[in-house]
């Protein structure tokens, strides 16, 4: 169980800066994460 955290909180972080790159990338989609979140 312990081997697997680490990979789950990479994945979190990666589809974070996923998220953000996209928001900058597309306005409207930062504003649909805002209603979403």
């Amino acid at each position: 169980m312990l081997e697997k955290e680490p990979v789950i909180s990479a994945i979190k972080i990666i589809a974070v800066m996923g998220v953000l790159t996209t928001a900058v990338k597309y306005p409207a989609v930062a504003k649909m994460t805002k209603l979403l979140i």
